[in-house]
């Protein structure tokens, strides 16, 4: 048995809020058309997924993504939009229901099933990686138990938003980011990100850029070094990714996403493009920012970060144990809401889950022998402390906007401010 999934990544640059606010606005129509247009089925097929998992990045100004309780009732109205487009594309009888919703800062996920009563054990999770521990940058996630008959099987899913830039500097920063966020995760169940016997999904705004080994760069790229990288990458052939793209490279060097497969890259790079066009603004080199993987169902494990294993430049079947069937990969060119374009995995996978690529302790199994040992659980300061730093600079980021650029906020600063003012005076 197979389950068909829709998985979908979209860095969506704050116009999420634009998408909800009127359903006949430009950009609720981009957003609907262009999503309906590029979900796989039809009702005359009858052919549908069984869990839609919809990931988003910069939902909100980070005002806004300082405060949960605005976040939350945004992505509970997207999610209400992708269940109208979901029912008209399959029809009213299916009974797509959203199922939950997590949510870190102004990143979110939202799972959607056709079978709300086989779905049980919901479990969130989240983690920030941003300046001063803060939500700026993190992801969150949420695991949940699929049945079938007598069976089951679970899966994570994960929707990250990485720290950004071109350089060195800040490629490591990524591979860091993706380290804390895999490993500090806490789902409640002893377990982060990797867990045995569960399915993986990890997609996101990864922001790895494609300036591998073209020239170092840093976040002072001049125009005419963005431009001229760019007309190199543009030229260069999908089946050399692994020359430019930085995230294929770290996955080469098994830097990251261990035991993790992508599928073949055929379509341009995701960013930078000026709103509202298909245009690439030359402020920075264009890039497959936008990405989703999932844990390998390839066997052996041990066979982890070699080159064998890492294939995404290279298109072919028969590295792909059956029945994983890749449907699509691919962009949404036409959803110009964004510097972004959204990405979507449409995929059949196995109902058993693939084979761990860590250990009972949580150790990663392909370092233990060579590298030394790296652990993958969350630690007792993850537990106990990372959500209190994220809280704290989260509401010191949000009180800090919302006094300074709130027309209340400046307002109630200076009326606080002769406050003090008097009083002193009056000493």
């Amino acid at each position: 048995m197979s389950i068909p999934l829709f998985l979908f990544t979209y860095n969506c640059g704050k116009s999420a809020e634009d998408i909800c606010s009127d359903a006949g606005s430009t950009a609720y129509s981009n957003f609907v058309d262009n999503l309906f247009a590029n979900i796989p089925g039809s009702k005359a097929s009858g052919d549908h997924a069984k869990l839609y998992v919809f990931a988003f990045q910069e939902l909100c100004s980070v005002l806004n993504g300082s405060f949960p309780g605005i976040v939350g009732p945004k992505l509970s109205k997207l999610g209400d939009i992708i269940l109208d487009v979901l029912r008209s594309k399959h029809g009213h009888d299916v009974d797509f229901t959203l199922i939950t919703k997590a949510h870190i800062g102004a990143i979110g996920l939202l799972v959607i099933s056709d079978s709300p009563q086989n779905i049980k054990s919901i479990r969130k999770a989240d983690s920030s990686c941003g300046y001063f521990r803060s939500s700026l940058k993190g992801g969150c996630g949420v695991r949940l138990t699929l049945t079938h008959e007598d069976d089951e099987t679970e899966f994570t899913f994960v929707s990250c938003h990485l720290n950004a830039n071109e350089g060195t500097e800040k490629y490591n920063r990524r591979n860091q980011d993706f380290y804390d966020i895999v490993r500090s995760m806490d789902f409640g169940d002893e377990w982060s990100v990797l867990k045995p016997d569960s399915h993986c999904f990890i997609m996101g705004d990864l922001n790895y850029r494609a300036t591998a080994n073209i020239f170092k760069t840093d976040s002072s790229t001049t125009k005419d070094q963005a431009e001229s990288a760019a007309d190199t990458l543009l030229l260069t052939s999908f089946k050399n990714l692994e020359e430019v793209d930085e995230l294929t490279c770290a996955r080469n060097a098994n830097q990251v996403f261990w035991g993790f497969d992508e599928a073949p890259i055929k379509f341009r790079p995701t960013y930078k493009f000026f709103e509202g066009t298909a245009k690439y603004n030359s402020k920075r080199i264009p890039s497959w920012c936008d990405r989703i993987l999932y844990q390998s169902y390839k066997s052996p494990v041990e066979d982890v970060g070699s080159s064998s294993s890492t294939d995404l430049p290279v298109p072919s079947s028969d590295k792909i144990l059956p029945p994983v069937k890749v449907i699509s990969y691919s962009s949404i060119p036409e959803i110009s809401l964004s510097d972004h374009k959204p990405v979507y995995l449409s995929i059949n996978v196995p109902f058993n889950a693939p084979k761990s690529v860590i250990d009972s302790q949580g150790l990663l199994i392909s370092r233990q022998k060579s590298q030394g040992s790296l652990i993958l659980k969350p630690t007792v300061w993850d537990k106990q402390f990372n959500r209190r730093f994220t809280y704290t600079a989260d509401t010191l980021i949000g009180y800090g906007l919302w006094g300074t650029c709130t027309l209340k906020g400046r307002l109630l600063f200076f009326l606080v401010l002769v406050a003090v003012l008097l009083f002193i005076d009056s000493l």
